[in-house]
């Protein structure tokens, strides 16, 4: 591969990139942008927030664009959530019991919770959201959990069909709803939580509105209202936060930070390595890809080494397997395929796929090797990165074409149909929740949220071992066995986990570290805005 010419290729790039981006910096902070917002006359006591997902349904079980994930920590409220620390403290519950001999969890919800309709929170509505959740990802928690009881208005008790003392870990993510009854829920235009912040209106997809819960059992928050914004392109919310047109935003581009740097008394900044990773998720049901020798030579062909380097500007790191970096159900023995050019035209060779000398491409019984890379419309790096991609795969001979899609549609791709061929996206690391694997890489749509077009029956009797196994350690062997195992198969090439790079201006003061995680959104409660 002719690295150096791809090399040039970018950094020419790049040095544009960096000029225009000070340009824009020194014309934000002058304040001599036409669009720039003037000064309100008065105290405007708002939290703004930018997301760069549409805000679609505010259900968290059946959210798809990620859009409002940002919101349910504010609107909603846990049974207890982790502290700085990782320590579970107290929110609807007050206190919760391990008994290992009837393997039953007992909990104890506090007396003065109501949800923003001004029914009080009661077991009924803890069974009903847990259940609910039980129902959507069968697989993740029904070998652990046996059943729900209301002990009484107050106290909820779960039966376990095996060990499980760490399930308060396992579950202190999920939302919980106010049980139904006759009424139906609107999700999308009156949603009822129990949070700090109620829900007041909405513009489509566009903006969200929500307003302080002034009966909050852990009193009126100091900000009277909260507006998410969905702008698709971090750049904008770049622009809108020097301008001060908005407070927070998520994952701005490495380049971004880089600059911001010099003015970073005016912004509060936290990085992290994300947990999920972004793939080239391959359709195996096409014949293209069906071949394992060939899904290997595709990654061999990618050197994910320089897009951290370069295109990330080394804020990130490569991603070896679907357990993810610092998973605990890691196989430390599964390393990353090497960028190997040479090795990759050796199985591409092996496959009967040979190079044509009069165009340099590939062909097999006639047929040229020559693929559709479907990723997010709108996203710089994402971008980059497929471009970066499409380059390394044409100096091992392969014709790809690029095609950007809007982040519903092309996610409904692989949720829905298998009308695609491969797709730049991110799927989510195996942590807390080592049950979600089989929901991930399962065989079977009705169960799986993203990858049930890889189907292998190893993998999926594998998954189904590990959700009955009781022994916690020969649990883990069989999670080390299923990553090695689709880490060599490759239905996917793993490509990189970013390290994200989340910013809020300092007019909003916070007691706590800042950081956009979903305990840290819930923290955003305690905030407050300055006055100038």
């Amino acid at each position: 591969m002719q690295k150096s010419g791809i090399e040039r290729l970018f950094r020419a790039a790049g040095y544009v990139f960096l000029w225009a981006v000070c340009l824009l910096l020194l014309w934000a902070c002058n304040g001599s942008g036409r669009n720039a917002e003037k000064p309100a006359g008065e105290f405007d006591n708002t939290l703004r927030y930018d997301v760069n997902f549409h805000i679609d349904t505010l259900d968290p079980l059946n959210n798809v664009t990620g859009g409002a994930t940002y919101i349910f920590p504010l609107l909603y409220s846990y049974l207890f959530v982790p502290d700085e620390n990782g320590t579970l403290m107290p929110d609807l519950a007050t206190e919760w019991r391990y008994d290992t001999d009837d393997l039953t969890w007992t909990i104890w919800l506090r007396p003065d919770a109501s949800f923003h309709n001004g029914n009080a929170v009661t077991a009924r509505d803890v069974k009903y959201s847990l259940e609910r959740y039980l129902a959507a990802y069968p697989r993740d928690l029904k070998g652990i959990i046996d059943r729900l009881d209301p002990v009484s208005d107050k106290i909820v008790r779960i039966h376990l069909k095996k060990e499980a003392a760490d399930l308060p870990g396992k579950i202190w993510d999920f939302e919980i709803f106010p049980e139904p009854g006759d009424e139906k829920i609107d999700w999308v235009n009156r949603p009822v939580g129990s949070g700090p912040f109620m829900f007041q209106t909405r513009e489509g997809q566009d903006r969200i509105f929500l307003s302080a819960n002034p009966d909050y059992y852990g009193g009126r928050p100091a900000i009277d209202r909260m507006i998410f914004y969905y702008v698709p392109r971090k750049e904008k919310s770049w622009t809108r936060l020097l301008r001060g047109e908005t407070d927070i935003i998520p994952e701005i581009t490495p380049r971004n930070y880089r600059i911001m740097d010099n003015i970073a008394d005016k912004f509060y900044f936290n990085r992290y390595l994300l947990r999920h990773y972004t793939i080239l998720l391959y359709n195996t049901h096409d014949p293209l890809f069906e071949d394992v020798r060939v899904r290997r030579a595709l990654t061999h062909a990618i050197d994910r080494e320089y897009i951290v380097e370069h295109i990330l500007n080394g804020y990130g790191e490569v991603a070896h397997g679907p357990m993810g970096v610092g998973s605990p159900f890691h196989n430390p023995e599964v390393v990353p395929l090497a960028y190997d050019p040479k090795k990759s035209l050796d199985l591409f060779r092996s496959s009967g796929w040979l190079i044509n000398e009069k165009d340099g491409l590939l062909y097999h019984d006639g047929r040229r090797f020559e693929f559709t890379i479907n990723y997010m419309k709108g996203y710089g790096v994402e971008e980059s990165v497929v471009r970066y991609i499409q380059l390394c795969f044409g100096e091992v001979g392969i014709k790809t074409y690029l095609e950007p899609i809007p982040d519903l549609k092309l996610m409904n791709k692989y949720h829905i149909g298998k009308a695609f061929q491969a797709i730049l996206t991110e799927f989510t690391g195996i942590y807390n929740n080592p049950e979600k694997l089989s929901g991930l890489w399962g065989s079977s749509p009705v169960e799986s949220a993203e990858g049930y077009i890889f189907d292998h029956p190893e993998v999926s009797a594998l998954s189904t071992k590990a959700l009955f196994q009781k022994d916690p350690e020969q649990q883990k062997v069989i999670f080390h066995r299923i990553d090695a195992l689709i880490a060599d198969l490759q239905p996917v090439t793993f490509l990189f986990h970013k390290t994200a790079i989340d910013v809020m201006s300092r007019r909003v003061k916070l007691p706590s570290s800042f950081s956009l995680t979903y305990e840290g959104i819930y923290r955003l409660q305690h905030a407050a805005i300055l006055r100038k």
